[in-house]
């Protein structure tokens, strides 16, 4: 008895190990419209996730359609985090759709940081065959000192690969406002961390990145691998 229950332990630390436990989105279908998520006061997170697959993270053959959804977090220290059809820890997307219209993601206050992150593949991240949509998203940071604002759409980091994808992102805004050591970056269609770009059609009409303030740094990168 007391060999079984030590095999057991053992096959169960194994599965751990293995990331047996990964994150999948399969064969699915996310709706998601009008929703709201907000957190106020020194130190806030609010964190919004839609459509997204964590610890070996994987989005296959799904859609993730979102539209009016907003994020934000106030105060000194505070942090608003919007994520759609997001993947993290060798994550992958393939043969999915992701539409995203009028997202709103903002923190304000001193050193406040927001981060929007549409149709992205971190560690190690695959995109294969995606076809992601952002239109009129708008991710800011404003006030105080070292606000700091990255847009992400469409992209893969860490030895990043985006192979036979279309990523469209009309009329998107990206901005650290009146703040010291305000830092703006805003990347589309972007693999990173020897990454690669093949067979990929990368759409950008009129997308807005902006820092303003003493100090302050705005970076755009569109169709870049790097």
């Amino acid at each position: 008895m007391q060999a079984f229950r030590k095999t057991a332990l053992v096959i169960a630390l194994g599965l751990l190990a293995s990331g047996a436990f990964a994150g999948e989105i399969r064969d699915t279908s996310v709706d998601a419209s009008d929703v709201q998520s907000s957190a106020s006061g020194t130190n806030s997170r609010a964190t919004q996730n839609i459509g997204v697959a964590e610890g070996d993270g994987r989005i296959v053959a799904s859609t993730i359609f979102v539209s009016s959804a907003t994020n934000s977090a106030q105060g000194n220290g505070g942090r608003a985090t919007q994520n759609v059809g997001f993947v993290s820890g060798a994550g992958q997307i393939e043969r999915s759709t992701i539409v995203a219209s009028d997202l709103n993601n903002q923190s304000s206050s001193s050193s406040t940081e927001a981060f929007q992150q549409i149709g992205f593949a971190t560690d190690r991240g695959r995109v294969d065959s995606l076809y992601v949509q952002a239109t009129g998203a708008s991710n800011s940071a404003r006030g105080g000192q070292g606000a700091s604002a990255t847009q992400v759409i469409g992209g893969a980091a860490g030895d990043g690969s985006i192979s036979a994808s279309f990523v469209i992102a009309n009329g998107v805004t990206n901005s650290a406002n009146n703040a010291t050591d305000a830092h703006a970056s805003q990347q589309i269609g972007m693999a990173s961390g020897h990454g690669r770009l093949q067979n990929a059609v990368i759409v950008a009409d009129g997308a807005y990145n902006s820092a303003s303030g003493q100090h302050a740094n705005a970076t755009q990168r569109i169709g870049v691998a790097n």
